[in-house]
């Protein structure tokens, strides 16, 4: 009825008359929540679940407010818990599979994703966590049907348009890709997901400026994120300013969360220092090596960092022509009638500004050298 302060009275009566009672301390949870939005109701959701391990409602209820915290790793060892000790439903795998994604072990969160999914096809959330991990993983054509199936039963959720929208991209098709972008931010305009998909899609399409706006934009709205600085520096790149490129890469290699993002930050920066008049040969050598020393990166990039090493140290052309490179999609959804693929049918039936200052000095800035990479402590989305 709308009235949370009676519902907690009722609700904390209950827990005096019976302190065994689970549903009692999951209720007064969820009600002080409802009246003070600042409130933790960890206390009586972590009592209901000590008191009823198999009360399945307030394993989500704990997992909805640790994930509007982003404490995520504190949803992983609720879930893990509760797993381990035999509660099994489906929908935890799935929730787990939220905590691990963003926790960056994307592997994990992938095997948590598929063993809740199959379990359960009807769980739309399985299939929304299924396509993220395999984006993530960059297994992209995997990622594409889960991630059509979310879209077409969950169409008002504009996070599965962007994630899907990055899965085109990561396929190479930037028209699809574009329409499910717009679609998220005909959702949400504030969306920092879905600014950052367009944003990688103009800059894959030529518009490089339409696409420094979208991440700002992003930026925002939302976390910095290698995503953000790697986009940044991407669209400098093929505007021809590498010094604000460069800038950015420091620190989307201090955001990176694996060799695959760090190998392609080395790429761009190497690129960058090739392209320079005159160019920095000895760092491009540098930053080519560095990358070769990452077990985890693109076997694409790291093809492309031998071939530039052997022109480079063989004494071949000092200047290569400024590629134009193909946005990878890192690992951390407009109106119904608009068509963004053909909408799959699965057997199971569910229940313009400018850039801001960090992103980085004028394009007349100068390059410096750079000194061979620190460890760096990543940072979690």
């Amino acid at each position: 009825l709308g009235e949370p302060g009676r519902a907690f009275q009722a609700y904390d009566r209950a827990t005096a008359v019976d302190l065994q009672y689970a549903p009692a301390f999951l209720g007064r949870g969820r009600a002080r929540l409802l009246i003070d939005a600042n409130a933790d109701p960890t206390g009586d959701y972590l009592t209901a679940i000590h008191i009823d391990p198999n009360l399945i409602e307030a394993y989500l209820a704990a997992s909805d407010y640790y994930a509007s915290k982003r404490l995520w790793l504190a949803m992983d060892t609720m879930l893990q818990q509760a797993i381990d000790s035999g509660v099994t439903e489906p929908i935890l795998y799935i929730r787990l599979s939220q905590a691990q994604y963003n926790r960056n072990l994307f592997q994990e969160s992938l095997d948590s994703a598929i063993e809740g999914s199959g379990n359960d096809p009807t769980i739309l959330e399985g299939y929304l966590a299924v396509g993220r991990a395999y984006l993530a993983l960059h297994i992209d054509s995997a990622a594409l049907w889960p991630l059509q199936t979310y879209t077409a039963y969950q169409p008002s959720d504009p996070q599965g348009w962007a994630i899907l929208a990055r899965a085109y991209l990561a396929l190479g098709d930037t028209t699809l890709g574009l329409e499910a972008a717009e679609r998220a931010l005909a959702l949400n305009d504030r969306s920092s997901a879905a600014y950052l998909a367009r944003g990688y899609i103009r800059a894959a399409s030529g518009d490089n400026l339409g696409a420094l706006q979208d991440f700002e934009r992003a930026e925002q709205y939302g976390t910095q994120s290698f995503d953000l600085f790697y986009g940044y520096a991407k669209a400098y790149f093929n505007l021809g300013q590498y010094a604000p490129a460069h800038t950015n890469l420091g620190p989307a290699l201090a955001n990176a969360v694996d060799d695959w993002q760090k190998g392609e930050a080395y790429a761009l920066r190497a690129l960058a220092f090739e392209s320079t008049d005159p160019p920095a040969r000895g760092d491009a050598i540098a930053n080519w090596s560095w990358l070769l020393d990452l077990p985890g990166a693109s076997p694409e990039t790291r093809t492309m960092a031998e071939q530039h090493l052997d022109a480079l140290a063989g004494g071949g052309p000092t200047r290569t022509p400024r590629p134009s490179l193909t946005p990878t999609s890192p690992v951390t959804p407009a109106s119904p009638t608009s068509t963004v693929a053909a909408t799959p049918t699965p057997t199971p039936t569910p229940s313009g500004a400018q850039p801001s200052p960090t992103a980085g000095p004028s394009p007349t800035a100068t390059i410096l050298p750079t000194a061979e990479p620190t460890e760096t402590p990543w940072v979690y989305r």
